[in-house]
């Protein structure tokens, strides 16, 4: 029977451009334009960023020896950031499902001190990766799914000798297929029951609310606390402001059928 999931070379490039691009503006990187030793397996995406109006070369003023990503490419990274920002935020509390219980362990997230204490509770026996069916069920790309979560467990280390050779090798792209494809789908998860994975993604959402909320009342009463120490100092801090979208935003996501806008189309058309 053939594999369900495949990262295809097309996906894969798509992928590539999106470290490179995120290498170049985030982690102030440089793809030189002259690609040799380890920078000569990037090539062929670089080109095609570069032809596509991602990339380009500097001008003569500009004296800078690498490509520049331009709007259009800044555009194409800030739209797949706000995908990984609802992914961090939506899907990852079905990363630990007790299916025969019908617990989330994100239930208790805010119960641990420390990280150690909460990875150690994530790595219990008895909790089921649910996110591949969960991004089935919804007629989600699940390679981009695994692909995300590769990025937030820092999978990807740009400090590593040869992380060139690390994402365009193939193996990472392969690593991922093998995960979708021994994922839980939604007809085992379901075992016949077509009401299970409504169920499960309509509690994971309410969960999810439910943790924003208590994040943004800590969130408040830490800036609270702050002003005040602040005035007893007598002193001025200048903060740079951000918004943050207030949990209610996130309530569509009861709808087990939903689906934001945010996922549709294609960030990279190399």
């Amino acid at each position: 029977m053939a594999n369900k999931y495949s990262v295809t070379p097309e996906k894969a490039d798509q992928f590539v451009a999106i470290l490179l691009v995120d290498y170049l503006i985030n982690r102030n990187g440089n793809l030189p334009l002259l690609m040799n030793d380890n920078f000569k397996v990037l090539e062929p995406v670089t080109m095609k960023l570069a032809t596509s109006g991602y990339l380009r070369p500097p001008t003569k003023d500009e004296k800078y020896m690498g490509y520049i990503v331009t709007d259009k490419g800044r555009d194409a990274l800030a739209k797949f950031m706000q995908r990984y920002s609802e992914y961090l935020k939506l899907f990852d509390v079905f990363c630990a499902v007790d299916l025969t219980e019908g617990t989330f362990a994100f239930a208790k997230y805010f119960d641990f001190d420390t990280d150690d204490e909460w990875f150690a509770y994530l790595n219990k026996p008895g909790w089921e990766d649910v996110r591949v069916a969960v991004a089935e069920f919804k007629k989600m790309d699940a390679v981009e799914i695994v692909f995300m979560s590769f990025i937030n467990e820092g999978r990807f280390d740009f400090e590593k000798t040869g992380w060139q050779f690390d994402i365009s090798s193939g193996d990472v792209w392969s690593e991922i297929e093998q995960i979708c494809n021994a994922a839980l789908t939604v007809e085992q998860i379901n075992q016949g029951d077509d009401t299970v994975m409504p169920d499960i993604i309509g509690q994971g959402a309410d969960l999810t609310v439910s943790l924003m909320k208590q994040e943004e009342e800590r969130r408040k009463n830490d800036e609270l606390a702050q002003q005040e120490a602040d005035q007893q100092n007598q002193t001025e801090t200048i903060t740079e402001e951000t918004y943050t979208y207030p949990a209610t935003y996130y309530e569509s996501y009861y709808d087990p059928y939903y689906v934001s806008p945010l996922w549709l189309g294609v960030l990279f058309l190399l």
